[in-house]
């Protein structure tokens, strides 16, 4: 049965050895939130033989990778720690200020210190510049018209400059619980933290799950516009994990699957209002799975199921009502009938996995009712 998926899905890294090769006991799954696109690209070398002729006369898969690619709009720092660099993470703030009020420079002292955020420390500084845009030129000292001079965010202009307004941008630190700073170390060539990726990518009931068990990820950018959002982007490659596990992947739907009439067809779960009409019919077939085994209960059965699923086929094509199917549908499509059934139940929340509900073809002559699956109620 063909599955469409649509969309960019969505991708998690889970941290599992950090940049030193040291093991993350309790790692934290991060999702790459607002995903704008993923790929993952599985490719393989090709060996070809050649003898006289022109085409080859055998082919030969060899070494293979596997990369990826995720774009996301909610930039996360520990996104970028745990799945990029992999180094020590403290709680504190580091940021900066880009002054768009700007100040006035006062008479004497002639001194400017800006008020730094949270109750934070002065770090460093950033430039200076005046109500034109033009920046003004930092000096060690003693600072002459469109000069300043800097001495722990304590900024010193020229008298002559007295009474422009200036516009200062610095960098500074302060204590926080709940922001994250990390200093990158040049840590030697080979280490990089390692991390499990999963991504998941669904249309209404169909899915696609895949996970690569072991990535390291050789680009990490921060792609900024003028007029758009940041859109950081995480390319990765991954390898088989120490148990030779490279991936794994599923693929669901919660579409029960029919092929009748030489035609596939995929019946989304029923509503309430489907279920009430289906009802009559699935009593019916409940009853009839008292062991009886007659093959005019087994007739009835059948009828009963084309009722049920006929509710939802004639949703897809009107053509397939339940007189249109009893009068095409033959018997060699009963099994396939019967799981339609059950997969539909379920999806539909009429029973439980493992439960039996439809009916089962006549018993052998000579068969007990208790040589038949039992039957549940709804």
């Amino acid at each position: 049965m063909a599955m469409y998926n649509f969309g960019a899905g969505v991708l998690w890294g889970t941290p599992t050895f950090d940049a030193t090769g040291a093991t993350i006991a309790n790692p934290t799954p991060l999702m790459l939130a607002v995903t704008q696109e993923v790929s993952i690209d599985i490719q393989g070398d090709i060996k070809e033989l050649y003898g006289s002729n022109q085409f080859p006369v055998a082919v030969g898969r060899g070494k293979m990778k596997i990369t990826g690619k995720a774009k996301y709009g909610q930039f996360n720092g520990a996104v970028m720690n745990s799945l990029f660099f992999g180094q020590t993470v403290t709680s504190s703030l580091y940021s900066i200020v880009n002054d768009v009020t700007g100040a006035t420079i006062p008479s004497t002292p002639f001194t400017i210190t800006p008020t730094v955020p949270a109750s934070g420390t002065w770090a460093g500084d950033l430039g200076v510049r005046d109500s034109a845009g033009n920046p003004m030129t930092r000096v060690a000292s003693a600072p002459t018209a469109g000069q300043y001079s800097v001495t722990a965010g304590a900024y010193l202009f020229a008298a002559a400059d007295t009474g422009k307004l200036v516009f200062i941008n610095y960098s500074y630190t302060a204590t926080s619980t709940v922001a994250k700073t990390s200093v990158v170390q040049n840590i030697q060539m080979g280490q990089a933290p390692t991390f499990r990726a999963d991504f998941f990518n669904q249309l209404g009931g169909n899915g696609l799950a895949l996970t690569l068990f072991a990535c390291v990820s050789n680009k990490l950018a921060l792609q900024a516009k003028v007029d758009d959002f940041m859109i950081p982007e995480l390319d990765f490659s991954a390898f088989a994990d120490p148990s030779g596990n490279v991936l794994k992947w599923g693929r669901r739907s919660n579409m029960a699957k029919i092929h009748i009439l030489g035609r596939d067809f995929a019946i989304a779960p029923y509503k309430l209002g489907e279920l009430r009409r289906a009802a009559p019919f699935i009593d019916n077939i409940q009853c009839k799975t008292d062991g009886s085994g007659s093959l005019s209960d087994l007739m009835d059965s059948a009828v009963d199921l084309l009722n049920v699923l006929s509710i939802g086929l004639a949703k897809i094509d009107p053509v397939l009502t339940a007189d249109y199917l009893e009068a095409n549908v033959s018997m060699d499509e009963f099994v396939g009938l019967q799981t339609a059934f059950l997969d539909l139940s379920e999806e539909s929340g009429l029973k439980r996995k493992g439960e039996a509900m439809a009916p089962t073809e006549a018993a052998p002559a000579g068969a007990s009712s208790t040589d038949l699956p039992s039957s549940s109620t709804i």
